[in-house]
């Protein structure tokens, strides 16, 4: 689901950012749908009510605009190859997933979150070239995860 998203997102990167294209349809078309792939009941199914009184989470279109995310430049051999190769690995982690709901043994489900673990490692290291950040970055980045 996520692949699907990020594939859609990136064909119409453009379209996202035009002015026509308006808060509600993005919202719609992309937020909502990435945010309940993350595991967010973001149409309320379970009919939670809200934990933060007086607020409410909102993401607007500027809001998102402002987030680094970085542009694939597919006209650049090296960003077009680490492009592919990202998308193969979030396909790996997508199936090592698939397969650990699937393992009948605890020696299988081992085997399976270590390789899991892996390619998580993988990515990050790809995803820590594509931004260039430094070795002090990543250790912030990495700390927060903790």
């Amino acid at each position: 689901m996520i692949l699907d998203l990020i594939v859609r997102f990136e064909r119409n990167h453009a379209a996202y950012h035009a002015s026509q294209h308006n808060e509600t349809q993005l919202r719609r078309e992309f937020l909502d749908p990435f945010f309940e792939a993350l595991g967010w009941d973001v149409s309320n199914r379970k009919q939670m009510t809200n934990r933060f009184r007086g607020s409410y989470f909102a993401v607007n279109k500027q809001a998102l605009e402002r987030l680094p995310f970085r542009a694939i430049n597919f006209a650049d051999p090296a960003d077009d190859a680490r492009h592919a190769h990202l998308i193969e690995l979030v396909e790996v982690m997508l199936d090592l997933h698939r397969r650990l709901a699937a393992a009948k043994t605890p020696q299988d489900r081992t085997v399976l979150q270590r390789q899991i673990e892996a390619a998580d490692q993988q990515i990050d290291l790809l995803v820590y070239e594509l931004y260039n950040l430094t070795d002090d970055e990543i250790r912030i980045v990495e700390e927060s995860g903790s």
